[in-house]
């Protein structure tokens, strides 16, 4: 097997950058009354301002530090860290201005290792970046081709829209940036897009296997199918909404909180798995109770109701915000009469952010219980039944899993389960033999895994998303 190093990334690089920058114009479909559209001919592209990119020797000292870094840790924490090259005249423009807070260092430091682990335990990847230009353009003669000038805080509100938190976000600047969470690798972004990877010795693309897609998302769509007809019961409507782009929100809604749990999991940086099975089965079912003993059996609270009132909540309020004409047949009285009330408005959104709270609430509770050695064992509508599970599926014929390269697993390569730690090793155990089941395992590197029997062979996907991947 041939690896790939920090500089054999620069010609990819440069070929995803040429492509992700590439011209690109709206295109935009309204409807024959000239309302807001009903489908996109093409999805809006927010156009992305251009941004300087760095040297062939700028860039393979990014990759380099940065990649070298990975492996340190500071006082047993491992270092996690974001640098996008960012010359400082650009934050002179005015174009610039709306990116977030500047905090210049009146003396720019070399790019070095060293440097770098000193300022990590300042730094939270997800909220800031670290600032790099080139050395000779802050006047500085001697020293590495790159210096740290600044700081940029870009806030909470990014990591909140990709994580389901918020509904809007300004995007992080179109520089290129670099970014490690764990030894050995390295994710290439631009404008908060994730243009390539460097993991486990190879160079991966930004693709990801979306919840609702393939395998995973045959075996969950039933769940968030009846979230959907729930929500519609609820409104008294036969659709949630008359147009494309929001008649999907349940299903999103569902898609999103079961993501949360993983990527709150992930935040926790302890890893864990979760235990999927079909709705119907009990922990006395002996079609669970023959493969997994769960020490704390819980009565917990239920979040399904809240994804319902959530949509119904959502519906009214668009409803509300939205043109008569636009509005179904049956409410259009209400709706009208509900206006007159300056009050109504604020109720609503109000009613629907307390609900989301809940669902967030519900989110952390359900990561938080990963934290115990042991599985959390969940339905597909997401009712927890236990935790600190420990699975005693036995698949003795088992030898290997499926690395799934799409997402109905029918393609990939076969990795000897050897490879694997205990924790995944008990997934596929579980899942091999209980094809009615799929399980999700988060690593202590972050990443997160499916695992599902897709017919004889056992597959696991990694990168799990319920969107085009953002960083």
């Amino acid at each position: 097997m041939t690896f790939v190093y920090p500089q054999d990334l620069v010609h990819h690089i440069k070929k995803r950058w040429s492509q992700h920058h590439e011209p690109r114009q709206y295109v935009l479909v309204m409807d024959s009354k000239g309302r807001r559209p009903k489908r996109f001919q093409k999805p809006i592209f927010l156009p992305i301002p251009r941004f300087p990119f760095p040297s062939d020797q700028s860039l393979s000292c990014m990759l380099d530090v940065l990649y070298h870094s990975s492996f340190l840790t500071e006082e047993a924490r491992r270092i996690a860290l974001r640098v996008t090259y960012f010359p400082p005249n650009l934050f002179e423009e005015k174009t610039m201005n709306h990116l977030g807070t500047v905090t210049r260092l009146l003396e720019p430091r070399p790019v070095s290792v060293h440097e770098l682990l000193r300022l990590a335990p300042a730094v939270d990847p997800l909220r800031s970046i670290i600032l790099l230009g080139d050395r000779t353009n802050l006047g500085l003669a001697k020293g590495p081709p790159l210096e740290i000038w600044g700081l940029l805080h870009l806030g909470s509100e990014w990591w909140e829209l990709v994580s389901g938190r918020s509904d809007t976000a300004t995007r992080p600047p179109g520089s290129l940036t670099v970014t490690t969470f764990a030894p050995g690798e390295l994710t290439v972004s631009s404008g908060g897009s994730v243009l390539l990877r460097l993991r486990d010795g190879t160079v991966q693309d930004a693709s990801t296997i979306e919840l609702s897609e393939g395998a995973i998302g045959d075996f969950l769509r039933p769940a968030a199918d009846a979230l959907y007809v729930g929500a519609c019961a609820k409104l008294e409507r036969s659709r949630f909404s008359e147009f494309a782009d929001g008649d999907d929100h349940p299903r999103t809604m569902y898609y999103h909180t079961l993501l949360n749990i993983l990527l709150r999991t992930r935040e926790c940086q302890h890893g864990g798995s979760f235990v999927i099975v079909p709705d119907e089965l009990g922990m006395t079912d002996p079609r669970l109770a023959d493969r997994i003993t769960i020490k704390y059996l819980v009565d917990a609270p239920l979040v399904w109701d809240d994804l319902v009132s959530e949509s119904v909540s959502t519906a009214e309020l668009t409803d509300l915000l939205s043109s008569p004409e636009d509005v179904p047949a049956a409410r259009r009285r209400l709706v009208r009469k509900q206006r007159d009330d300056p009050r109504c408005l604020e109720r609503a959104s109000s009613r629907r952010g307390h609900l989301r709270h809940r669902i967030h609430d519900f989110e952390l509770f359900a990561a938080s219980l990963s934290g115990v050695d042991g599985a959390v064992v969940m339905t597909k509508r997401l009712k927890v039944l236990g935790f600190g599970a420990e699975i005693t599926a036995t698949s003795p014929a088992l030898s290997s899993v499926q690395q799934g390269a799409d997402a109905r697993g029918t393609k990939g390569v076969s990795i000897p389960i050897t490879s694997f730690g205990t924790r995944h090793r008990s997934a596929f155990r579980f899942c091999s033999s209980f094809e009615e089941g799929m399980c999700f395992v988060v690593s202590q590197d972050g990443q997160v895994k499916g695992i599902k029997r897709v017919g004889p062979s056992l597959v696991m996907w990694n990168n799990l998303t319920i969107k085009k991947e953002v960083l």
